[in-house]
């Protein structure tokens, strides 16, 4: 469980699990904890303007997690009450499906045939087939006598060796010359050599089309063994052998055609342009970045009048969270930048169509941006008019190039009085209606 953050009456600071992906801050803290301190709530770390006391953080917590903390809404007194969501799940609701994974996450080691056998391309079919092989569970004449099914555990064609699952799908004399005409000659001697665990780890973690044919391969193999066990036909091994290809080529021209980049949208090759707002109403682009390299997410923004003259812009450094949370965050700046000059008529643009949801429709409560949603509801009820707007990326420019050098300036948020080189051309080209080529930015 974790908890999400509103008014911090609840939340203990130390010993709670409220930092997504952190756990309790007491095994993180760079120094040992009084007892007084051990129980201060989230409310006794906050600074005299409302938001972390960052000075404070600093000298209980190394940098990673301070960052963490950073993204998170601060408490205030104006949002509900602190609640527990279900940590393994993103949007906080427990499902039996999260539950599996969180406990397969916790363990020490993976079974790689497991993970080899599910993400195998190709028919249900044969995937289940490979499961099951890959816990020795078809029954060959070996496991029908240890379920007491029959006395003879002899391979039916040859009648010379145990019938295992590995002997009839490779070692059988039927099945070795299936496999000479499958197989490269410059692996048979690999190929003939390990245990069935080895082997299908070995067959099926290849990068080329090998697996597909190798799973199509041991299907088959089996499929012509029951035939001829239950109908008495007799098969040739050159035949078989050219059956597989077959099957395999259809599987594999399918799953290729199915990889085929569908039909341009009509969204894509139009042309789109910025385009002020209407006399007496303030425009606010924001826009969110995420950088995977260094795990850090920051937002920007800028604010223009009617003529499309720039007033005002900000870049801000998060710290670790989604972009889904630096879009939100990006929303939340510019509103206060507006309730901070009194701005009661503005229009909120963002190229995100997921935040743009989350702000007209809600979000689940127990969502980690269920907080942040809250705080834009909060601070846009103290502002007399707010339209909410999702536009193109490519008419989104400005601010997306604030919001990509937020990374790189410390952590917090900056504000921006005069236009500055970054975004030179990109005003000008706003405020000319420049036409922007859908898909080029």
């Amino acid at each position: 469980m974790v908890w999400r953050v509103g008014d911090g009456s609840q939340i203990k600071f130390w010993t709670d699990n409220w930092v997504p992906n952190i756990g309790r801050l007491s095994q993180q803290t760079l120094q040992v904890i009084n007892e007084v301190d051990l129980n201060i709530s989230l409310t006794d770390v906050l600074s005299v303007s409302g938001g972390w006391d960052v000075t404070r953080l600093k000298e209980w917590l190394p940098d990673d997690v301070i960052s963490k903390i950073m993204s998170l809404v601060p408490p205030s007194p104006w949002r509900s009450e602190d609640y527990i969501a279900w940590a393994p799940s993103s949007d906080g609701s427990f499902s039996l499906k999260t539950a599996y994974h969180a406990i397969q996450n916790d363990q020490v080691s993976h079974d790689r045939v497991f993970k080899l056998a599910w993400s195998w391309k190709g028919p249900e079919r044969i995937k289940s087939f490979i499961w099951l092989v890959a816990h020795d569970a078809i029954l060959t004449n070996i496991e029908r006598k240890r379920r007491h099914l029959t006395h003879n555990d002899q391979c039916p064609r040859c009648h010379i060796n145990e019938e295992t699952s590995l002997h009839v799908l490779r070692d059988c004399s039927f099945a070795s010359l299936v496999w000479q005409f499958l197989q490269p000659k410059d692996q048979v001697k690999e190929f003939y050599s390990l245990g069935r665990h080895d082997w299908l780890i070995h067959n099926l973690s290849k990068t080329n089309e090998w697996p597909c044919t190798f799973g199509v391969a041991i299907s088959s193999l089996w499929y012509f063994r029951n035939k001829f066990i239950f109908e008495g036909i007799i098969t040739n091994p050159a035949a078989v052998a050219e059956s597989i290809k077959v099957r395999s080529s259809e599987i594999k021209r399918a799953l290729h055609n199915l990889i085929i980049p569908k039909q341009v949208t009509n969204s894509t090759g139009c042309f789109v342009r910025w385009y002020p707002p209407p006399e007496s109403i303030i425009k606010i682009n924001v826009d969110g970045s995420y950088f995977s390299i260094n795990n850090n997410a920051a937002c920007g923004g800028v604010v223009r009048n009617h003529l499309g003259r720039f007033l005002k812009a900000f870049t801000c450094n998060i710290g670790n969270c989604s972009i889904m949370h630096a879009e939100l965050w990006g929303v939340i700046k510019g509103l206060q930048l507006a309730i901070t000059h009194n701005w009661n008529h503005v229009i909120m643009e963002s190229d995100s169509l997921d935040a743009t949801n989350f702000i007209k429709h809600g979000c689940p409560t127990l969502h980690s941006c269920a907080s942040l949603v809250e705080e834009i509801r909060i601070l846009s009820s103290r502002i007399q008019q707010v339209h909410w707007n999702h536009i193109l990326r490519e008419a989104n420019s400005v601010a997306d190039i604030l919001a990509k050098k937020g990374q790189s300036m410390p952590l917090g948020l900056h504000i921006i009085e005069d236009s500055i080189p970054d975004i030179f051309n990109a005003l000008s080209s706003d405020c000319m209606g420049s036409l922007r080529l859908r898909g080029t930015l």
